[in-house]
């Protein structure tokens, strides 16, 4: 079967609205009709997000202009009241529906007059029963506890501002010096967190953690995980804060050395952590190979999963996974990539590294030469440049879905470079595998054209 889609023109959009709106006019306040304009238009406000309570007493939507300020609004759908928080976007709402969180978004005069230190978005805390807002400056992300107690935001990274050459210490000065010599040897910077806010919600007490870089919250509410990278590694590691105690302490699930966490992801019941670790091994030429680990919440176990060493060979588990859960827990999805697109990835990113660019260097003949590309294409070849390079983006970052059976201690491939695409249900047997590889070249003609799969997990 093909299947075709028809890209609609914005502007086509436009001119038939205008068409539509135009004979009939706009009224002013006079009451005298008036042209729509384009301006018009502009502000017309389009609702994103739209959510509801798990009670269906409230309903939270962004509602955001085409250009200028969006506002979040908030109803209560029985007592008819109507909440507004200009400049808000992305709410949610908890479950228990006394509270709206969402984002908030600079004023949009001061984003467009900004060119360099753009103004960062915050976060609002909306109490429904009173319409009472309460703002935090400088949010980039949040998360509900389940149980509706806990509100927990990550800060931006604060910027380090340059220091005077005469403002630094000796001390100060050689480390620069030293840090700049690295630099010029190709080493990366290390990626360090920001601060993190846990808050009681019915009380408004908060704990902060500074140098976390990522976050999730247990779907029974019991814990919340953790990874700190600070500058002088010393707190480095994957932690988890015991919510049911009123201490909150903070306990180790590991602390390696030069690891690197990502893909937090709780299982729906038991809590069960599963993530991903790196630790950075020039000897072996590792850099960036991923290991998938679990952590038991009961009995405060790790395990590993599966192993860098352990993937296909030409496979390596990436830092940018899809790593989810089944809804029984008994199966931990997870993805492979090709190890030749992970390379080309990481010298792409270490070739694109911002670098001190000198006003001589425009005119440069060597330094121009360097930019100068050449495509080279085959008439056989599956897609033509300019497809493979619009699709480029996403290749870069495509996984092929595996699974790891939790009761055997086994993982299966699932997808690879013919079967590229499998999606899985809960049927805990078969998935469904999707493959348009024999058909890349007709792509271009006829549109999309897939052979479907049963594929035994």
């Amino acid at each position: 079967m093909i299947w075709k889609l028809y890209a609609v023109p914005r502007i086509f959009i436009v001119c038939v609205l205008i068409s539509v709106f135009v004979p009939f006019g706009l009224s002013s306040e006079t009451g005298e009709k008036r042209v729509l304009t384009f301006e018009d238009v502009m502000k017309f406000k389009e609702i994103h997000g739209p959510v509801i309570s798990e009670d269906g007493s409230r309903i939270a939507y962004s509602a955001q202009p085409d250009r200028g300020d969006g506002e979040v609004v908030v109803h209560n759908l029985k007592s008819g009241s109507r909440y507004v928080v200009e400049r808000g976007s992305a709410p949610r709402i908890s479950r228990d529906s006394k509270w709206v969180v969402m984002m908030v978004k600079p004023k949009a005069v001061d984003l467009e007059k900004s060119q360099k230190d753009k103004p960062k978005d915050g976060m609002a805390l909306l109490e429904t029963a009173t319409g009472e807002v309460t703002r935090f400056e400088k949010v980039q992300s949040f998360a509900l506890s389940d149980d509706s107690r806990w509100v927990t935001y990550l800060h931006h990274k604060e910027e380090e501002r340059p220091q005077e050459k005469g403002d630094k210490t000796a001390l100060e000065e050689e480390e620069a010096a030293r840090e700049a010599v690295d630099d010029k040897k190709g080493q990366k910077k290390k990626e360090t967190g920001s601060l993190l806010v846990l808050r009681k919600l019915d009380t408004a007490e908060e704990m902060k953690i500074p140098y976390v870089l990522d976050y999730a919250f247990d779907p029974s509410s019991k814990y919340l995980a953790l990874t700190v990278s600070s500058p002088e590694e010393i707190e480095d590691g994957l932690y988890y804060v015991d919510l049911m105690q009123a201490s909150l302490p903070r306990n180790p699930i590991t602390r390696k050395k030069e690891a690197k966490f990502s893909s937090l992801v709780w299982a729906e019941k038991g809590s069960r952590l599963a993530f991903l670790v790196s630790i950075e091994d020039e000897g072996k030429n590792h850099a960036g190979y991923f290991s998938l680990w679990t952590w038991d919440g009961q009995t405060k176990a790790t395990k590993l999963a599966v192993g860098a060493d352990a993937s296909p060979g030409g496979w390596v588990i990436p830092e940018k996974n899809r790593v989810f859960w089944s809804k029984d827990g008994r199966r931990l999805f997870f993805g492979f990539k090709p190890v030749e697109i992970h390379q080309a990835v990481l010298k792409a990113e270490e070739k694109d590294e911002k670098k001190e660019i000198k006003e001589a260097d425009l005119f440069d003949r060597e330094e121009i030469l360097k930019k100068k590309e050449l495509d080279v294409w085959h008439w056989n070849d599956p897609r033509i440049k300019t497809n493979e390079k619009k699709m480029w983006p996403r290749v870069k970052d495509q996984t092929y879905l595996s699974v790891y059976h939790t009761d055997s201690g086994s993982f299966v491939q699932l997808a690879d470079r013919d079967l590229p695409r499998v999606e899985v249900n809960d049927n805990p047997d078969f998935a469904l595998g999707y493959s348009n590889v024999p058909y890349l070249k007709e792509l271009t003609w006829y549109g999309e054209l897939e052979d479907v799969y049963q594929v035994n997990m």
